[in-house]
């Protein structure tokens, strides 16, 4: 996948704004094709959902990723510089 300013599309995000679909933009539609590389079956079950049911969705799938998520510790050596950054 590649990275670029063009491609995140932050343009197309700032002028569809916040809580809205910009999945009929013609920036989505230019490159959303070429950046799939498999198609998970829950995620087709959203694109066929409405409005309602697609929010509702979307909330148990983060609430799942929040429940099952596992932050890694930071290393010691990380903490230390950290502390010594707030000591200052």
């Amino acid at each position: 996948m590649e990275i670029s300013e063009e491609k995140i599309g932050l343009d197309a995000v700032n002028e569809v704004g916040h809580g809205r679909d910009f999945l009929t933009h013609l920036h989505t539609l230019r490159y959303l094709r070429g950046e799939l590389t498999f198609w998970d079956k829950e995620k087709i079950n959203l694109l066929e959902m409405d409005d309602k049911e697609m929010a509702d969705e979307d909330n148990r799938i983060v609430k799942s990723i929040l429940d099952k998520h596992q932050v890694e510790p930071l290393a010691k050596d990380i903490v230390e510089k950290g502390d010594a950054i707030i000591a200052k």
